[in-house]
């Protein structure tokens, strides 16, 4: 019995050093993710104070050393580098650890301008960023599908490659009036954004006028552009008229694919038209009689 009571303490005083020798610090798992609660062991022995250093924001709570910390989804819910420290009253131990973005669960989606003429080259800019749930960006790779819907045609890209978690992209506006649907796709992840296309330059811009008494009336012809796309309502028709008393201007908004005006008239005169940069026909106009 003395022997085996003597085994039985010697066995006690080697748990004892042993757990007294152990040293004191903290072993965060590999392969976190934000959001993600986790277990994180620890080494040591009585009180300690653990502390949590991560970007933007310090945890601090009591716990004892030897024993789990539970660290919840809030505390790591941002990604990138974080440094955990326990101490007790005699010592601290520190560790670094990183905690990578989560999956995919939203696409921020940029496309500019919203209002673009028909026929340009490269004339609409998409840019697509990928976020996970807790607004980190999704630096692994994604595949995102570019599509250009219409009336008309569907057109898809092929899938393009995230790089840091954004990809852009540049598309053609097409050849007719009207709203284009650009969308940006991965998974099972969609945004869509509109875009309005109008006619571009008018093209073969024509006046007439009518006189009566002294005054002359100014009209076009429906203003289109080259391809036939009607010139939206309020854009600007510049009216000149160049006579003896010298030069007068008119700016008349284009109402349902005109435009019109009324000048005064004393004599013969010279009166033209013009949109942006494209000039129309010139009128001569005699004596008034």
């Amino acid at each position: 019995m003395r022997i085996l009571g003597c085994t039985f303490v010697l066995g006690s005083v080697f748990a004892a050093m042993s757990q007294a020798q152990a040293p004191l610090g903290v072993d965060p798992p590999g392969n976190l993710s934000a959001g993600e609660s986790v277990s994180m062991p620890s080494s040591g022995s009585g009180p300690a104070t653990f502390y949590l250093i991560g970007p933007g924001q310090v945890a601090k709570r009591h716990v004892q050393a030897g024993e789990n910390v539970q660290i919840g989804s809030t505390e790591i819910a941002t990604a990138g580098n974080y440094e955990a420290i326990i101490c007790t009253k005699q010592e601290c131990a520190s560790t670094s650890f990183y905690v990578a973005p989560n999956r995919e669960e939203k696409l921020v989606f940029l496309v500019h301008p919203s209002r673009v003429a028909v026929g340009e080259p490269n004339a609409i800019s998409a840019v697509v960023v990928v976020m996970d749930g807790f607004h980190n960006l999704v630096m692994e790779p994604e595949g995102i599908t570019f599509r250009a819907t219409t009336n008309e045609a569907v057109v898809s890209s092929p899938p393009q490659m995230t790089r840091d978690g954004i990809v852009w992209t540049r598309l053609n506006s097409g050849l007719k009036d009207g709203a284009v649907e650009i969308s940006a796709s991965v998974g099972q992840l969609s945004e869509r954004r509109v875009v309005q296309q109008v006619a571009a330059e008018p093209c073969h811009l024509h006046v007439s006028a009518e006189q009566k008494g002294g005054r002359v009336m100014l009209q076009t012809e429906p203003v289109r552009d080259c391809r036939g796309n009607p010139v939206p309502d309020g854009t600007i028709v510049t009216f000149t008229k160049a006579d003896k008393l010298g030069q007068s201007t008119v700016d008349a908004p284009i109402k349902k694919g005109v435009a019109r005006t009324e000048m005064g008239f004393a004599g013969s005169a010279t009166i033209s038209v013009a949109c942006g940069v494209v000039a129309g026909n010139d009128i001569q106009l005699g004596e008034a009689r």
